[in-house]
């Protein structure tokens, strides 16, 4: 077959807002937005606070990862999914944040794609939009997830219409080529 000009990518116009804070899991936010920027999304690193988040790899300090925008500089509406990548300090410093689970909340209220993996479930569980629904994440938050009214699998990934989850790192290569099926089937590429 042929090809004359550039071949479209799958999420080419699409717009993916990644939340992270200091302790974000390295090997999960690579996977992420590599998968992502592969398949033509703009991605977006969006902070609880300006300036860097320090990421980890395995609890160790790791790179620095510069913020794009703060929570308190963007909307929900402006972007088509929300990627939360895990760790466990990163998940209890997200928990803390207001403007963090109230982000998550619009997300979900929209029926946007929210992907989370490993720690981050639990950030779900805090925001509040796990009841009842399916999911997978690291397994010492079982009883978090459970504790909000969720079922916890333990899977490589669980979809449960807008929500995405992912084990743990180990599964990050796994979950990261769901992340692209799952914007690409649920994002509304044209309504942003």
């Amino acid at each position: 077959m042929l090809w004359f000009g550039k071949r479209k990518k799958r999420l080419e116009r699409s717009r993916v807002a990644v939340l992270v804070a200091d302790g974000v899991e390295q090997a999960q936010l690579d996977a992420a937005v590599k998968q992502l920027r592969a398949a033509g999304s703009d991605v977006f690193i969006i902070g609880v606070r300006p300036g860097k988040a320090r990421a980890f790899r395995a609890l160790k300090p790791s790179v620095v990862v510069p913020i794009d925008a703060t929570l308190g500089e963007v909307h929900p509406a402006s972007f088509h999914a929300l990627v939360i990548p895990g760790g466990s300090v990163h998940a209890d410093r997200l928990r803390q944040s207001p403007a963090a689970l109230g982000f998550i909340r619009d997300f979900n209220r929209a029926k946007r794609p929210i992907a989370a993996i490993g720690h981050a479930a639990a950030v779900l569980a805090s925001a509040g939009v796990v009841a009842a629904r399916r999911l997978t994440g690291w397994p010492g938050i079982k009883d978090d997830i459970a504790n909000a009214g969720g079922v916890w699998l333990d899977e490589p990934y669980v979809v449960d219409e807008n929500l995405l989850t992912g084990r743990a790192s180990r599964d990050a290569g796994t979950w990261s080529k769901q992340l692209v099926k799952h914007v690409g089937r649920l994002a509304d590429v044209e309504g942003v």
